[in-house]
């Protein structure tokens, strides 16, 4: 189960994932570096929430640890943005291609005749 911080920060990237693509109508954001613009979005959106602070017991600098807070904070929004994309695109190229239906069907007579 994903801790309350993970889910927070899921929230907040996909509330900027849907300002980008809102901004730009309703396609897939033509931007190169679009990992890079979302992580910025995100860490500004959360720079005064107290996030991954339940169980910190470092030893390190306190520069160390709020290093180690932003490298979390970007590898989930990544992995976020990757899974939220792919499905993006999975849905805009139903919409554009239209179902697959013999593909469907197959698959029934396949594992219908194992």
């Amino acid at each position: 189960m994903p801790s309350a911080s993970a889910v927070t920060l899921c929230m907040v990237t996909e509330r900027c994932i849907r300002v980008i693509c809102t901004v730009s109508s309703e396609n897939m954001p033509r931007q190169r570096s679009i990992n890079l613009a979302l992580q910025v979005a995100v860490i500004e959106h959360t720079q005064h929430m107290d996030l991954f602070a339940d169980d910190v017991s470092h030893s390190c600098h306190i520069g160390a640890i709020d290093t180690h807070v932003v490298n979390i904070i970007r590898l989930v929004v990544n992995e976020y943005t990757r899974v939220r994309f792919y499905s993006i695109g999975k849905s805009l190229t139903e919409k554009l291609r239209g179902k697959n239906l013999r593909f469907k069907s197959n698959k029934h007579v396949l594992f219908a005749h194992q």
